[in-house]
C-alpha cells in the first residue's frame, strides 16, 4: 500500500473513468497540411477499388500530387483536425498517465507525423483533481500537460529513376495546374523555365535520379511533346 497518493493502476483507472464521463476533456489537434503516415481507410470495397483505379491513372500520367491526395489523408486548412481524445483511443493510439506531478500523453500509434500533434486541456479542474489524488505533495492549481512522442523513423525508399521527358511532362502539367506559368511567356522562356526547374530538382529532390537536359533541347521538342502552345498542355 502506498503511503502517499494512489497506486499507478488506480490512477490509470480514474483517468479512463474521467474520460468516459467527459469530466476529463483533452483536445487533440493535427496541424493543417500534415499528411497521414498510413494510407486511407475506405468504408466499402467499392470505394477502395475506385481509389486504386484513380491512383493508377494518376501514376500513369506522372501526376504524383494527385496520387498522394488519393492514397493518403491530409489535415485540412486552415484549422487542421481538432477533436477530443475519445475513451476508445485509450491504450490503442494514446496513453495518458501522471508522472512527476504532470499529466503525460504518449502517442502509441499516431496517424499523422508526431510533430504535427498538439494538445490542450479543456477541463483543467479535472486534471488538478487527478494530480492531487495521485501525488498530493506535488499538486498545483495549474494543470500541466506534457507530450511524449514516439521515435518514429520514416523508411527510406531508394531514389526512383526518372527520364527527362517524364519529368518535363509532369512539371509542365504542374506549372499549368498551379498557375505558375507567367502570362504571355514565349516559347524560349518557357523552355528555359523548365530547364531551370529541372536542374534544381536534380540537385534537391533526393527521391529521384534525374539527368537534366539543356533548354535548347526542350525548346526543339515542346510541340512534339504537346507542351506548346501552353493551352495544349493537358
Amino acid at each position: 500500500m502506498r503511503a502517499c497518493g494512489l497506486a499507478p493502476r488506480e490512477v490509470q483507472r480514474r483517468i479512463l473513468e474521467a474520460l468516459k464521463r467527459e469530466e476529463l476533456v483533452i483536445l487533440r489537434r493535427v496541424a493543417a497540411g500534415a499528411w497521414s503516415l498510413q494510407s486511407r481507410e475506405f468504408v466499402t470495397r467499392e470505394e477502395e477499388a475506385q481509389a486504386e483505379q484513380e491512383a493508377r491513372a494518376a501514376t500513369a500520367r506522372y501526376d504524383y500530387d494527385a496520387y498522394y491526395a488519393i492514397v493518403f489523408e491530409q489535415s485540412p486548412s486552415p484549422d487542421g483536425i481538432i477533436g477530443p481524445i475519445e475513451p476508445e483511443s485509450w491504450e490503442v493510439t494514446v496513453t495518458i498517465a501522471i508522472r512527476d506531478g504532470h499529466l503525460v500523453i504518449e502517442l502509441l500509434a499516431p496517424k499523422f507525423p508526431p510533430e504535427s500533434y498538439s494538445f490542450a486541456i479543456a477541463t483543467p479542474e479535472a486534471v488538478d483533481k487527478l494530480l492531487a489524488a495521485a501525488s498530493p505533495a506535488r499538486a498545483s492549481s495549474a494543470a500541466v500537460i506534457q507530450t511524449v512522442m514516439p521515435q518514429l523513423k520514416t523508411p527510406e525508399l531508394p531514389p526512383r529513376q526518372v527520364t527527362a521527358i517524364e519529368w518535363i511532362m509532369c512539371e509542365a502539367q504542374r506549372l499549368k495546374r498551379t498557375n505558375k506559368i507567367p502570362a504571355g511567356i514565349n516559347k524560349t522562356k518557357f523552355a528555359q523555365l523548365l530547364a531551370d526547374n529541372m536542374r534544381e530538382a536534380a540537385k534537391t529532390d533526393h527521391s529521384i535520379v534525374l539527368r537534366p537536359v539543356r533548354w535548347k533541347y526542350i525548346l526543339n521538342h515542346l510541340q512534339a511533346w504537346g507542351l506548346w502552345p501552353i493551352f495544349d498542355i493537358e
